[in-house]
Order: structure tokens, then C-alpha cells, then sequence
């Protein structure tokens, strides 16, 4: 890995899990990289993650993140479905 990229965790649950056929996998991107990037990345290894995309919550490092952010090398990034009361 050189200095000009990053090495970035993917976690996945529940739908987003069942779509990529894996819990977690890890992305080797550019750095800087924003979190956008990284979605990009992620469509296009799995494709069918695209129509969750507008119910899932995205976690970098524990937090969850509302806009792009930019990441930072071992960073976790996870994909979470939505939660419901009950």
C-alpha cells in the first residue's frame, strides 16, 4: 500500500449483508477519500447494494455520519439497516 491510499474496513448487516454475500471486507482507496467515494466502491463490487442505499444508516469509526466525510487509514466503516421501535 503506498502512501497515496488508504485501507478501509466495510462492515455489514442484516439486508446489506445478505446482498453482498459477506459480513465485512476491506477496500484499499485513494487517499484523500471521502466516504461518497467509498459508497461508490462498494456499488460497484455490489451492485445491488444501490437500492438500499436510501434506507441504511452509515457508521465511520462508530458514529454515524449524516454527509460525506473524509476517511483515515483503518477506518471502520459500517452499513446498517434501518431500525424500527416496537
Amino acid at each position: 500500500m503506498s502512501i497515496s491510499s488508504i485501507k478501509v474496513k466495510v462492515l455489514y448487516f442484516a439486508n446489506v449483508k445478505e446482498v453482498a454475500g459477506i459480513r465485512e471486507e476491506e477496500f484499499i482507496i485513494s487517499n484523500p477519500a471521502s466516504s461518497d467515494l467509498l459508497l461508490r466502491r462498494i456499488q460497484e463490487v455490489h451492485p445491488g447494494i444501490k437500492d438500499l442505499l436510501k434506507t441504511i444508516t452509515i457508521s465511520v469509526n462508530c458514529r454515524v455520519i449524516l454527509d460525506d466525510v473524509l476517511l483515515k487509514d483503518a477506518d471502520e466503516v459500517a452499513l446498517l439497516p434501518p431500525v424500527a421501535g416496537g
